[in-house]
């Protein structure tokens, strides 16, 4: 079954975020490299009032006293005093320990209502350092690149020395299919897998890294400036490439690799695991006119739900 994006009803003045996807450069971006990101629409989180307590709503990827400790942070950013209770409730279509960004969308929720309540208005960069910083109470770490990709609601590039820009996106091939593999993922083992990698591999770990670096630089000069119709053809295999080095840290799994597979038996020009890995999502970029081969292919491979995405127009006029 190929799902239709997921829409909340509407929610009044609520603080809500979309999710984002991970283009290119995961992991080897903890270690200095830089890491391509879009903003992802087919999901939305959305702050609801709950008058008191943290019922932690559906899609919260936190529990109640990380969510009032998360917002905490957001308060201390917006120059609010400490509150002893949360007092939000989540309504979430971002599927939880998916690598779509609820962490990051709820960071971003969060950080938009205490700034609404302080009345005051810092600006994208002011936005994107509070987020970034609340996104640490979830994952302990945070580059910063997922809440500016959610906030910037464009693809953005984050830089090996963490300077963050937007990146235009004028490949005409727009159309790209997400897959998410059966059960949940594992993040924190995900990680670890790399830094265990990093440590008893070292040059080869750098050498990996150094040809993340290149690739992801290859593929943002391919969105913005695309060198015609091989295009298309270029980037995928730039994508099938990022996975076979994902696979190599040890991040992929059985599952991620029969999707990984049918997709390109299904046609796709390339495919590879977003996020962490160890569960998740797949992404796969179809050729013209292909999205319904390669979706067939990827739900006959196993994929707990399918959904074709196109990459929004409006992402063409980044800065």
């Amino acid at each position: 079954m190929i799902p239709s994006e997921a829409r909340l009803p509407s929610s009044g003045n609520a603080a809500s975020a979309c999710g984002k996807v991970t283009l290119c450069g995961e992991h080897f971006v903890l270690f200095g490299a830089p890491a391509l990101a879009l903003p992802w629409r087919g999901g939305e989180l959305r702050l609801r009032p709950a008058g008191s307590g943290c019922p932690g709503g559906r899609g919260d990827p936190a529990s109640a006293s990380r969510m009032l400790a998360a917002w905490n942070v957001a308060r201390e950013a917006a120059g609010l005093p400490t509150a002893g209770a949360c007092p939000w409730t989540v309504d979430s279509t971002i599927p939880p320990g998916a690598g779509l960004g609820s962490s990051a969308a709820l960071s971003v929720a969060l950080v938009r209502a205490a700034f609404a309540e302080a009345g005051t208005g810092p600006g994208d960069p002011g936005l994107i350092l509070a987020a970034t910083q609340v996104e640490r109470v979830f994952h302990g770490r945070s580059s910063g690149l997922d809440p500016a990709t959610v906030i910037l609601g464009r693809p953005v590039l984050r830089e090996a020395d963490g300077d963050l820009a937007t990146v235009l996106w004028r490949l005409p091939a727009r159309d790209l299919v997400l897959a998410r593999v059966p059960g949940t993922r594992r993040t924190a083992e995900a990680v670890e897998r790399s830094l265990a990698y990093a440590q008893s591999r070292p040059d080869r770990f750098r050498a990996l890294r150094d040809e993340a670096a290149a690739l992801v630089r290859e593929i943002a000069s391919l969105l913005a400036d695309p060198p015609g119709k091989d295009g298309a053809c270029r980037l995928g295999s730039l994508l099938s490439r990022n996975h076979a080095m994902l696979v190599e840290l040890g991040v992929s799994t059985p599952a991620l690799e029969r999707l990984v597979e049918g997709a390109l038996a299904g046609g796709a020009l390339g495919a590879k695991l977003c996020g962490a890995g160890l569960g998740g999502v797949v992404l796969a970029l179809p050729p013209p006119g292909g999205v319904e081969a390669v979706s067939a292919a990827l739900a006959r491979s196993g994929a707990a739900w399918v959904l074709p995405w196109r990459v929004s127009d409006d992402e063409e006029a980044g800065t």
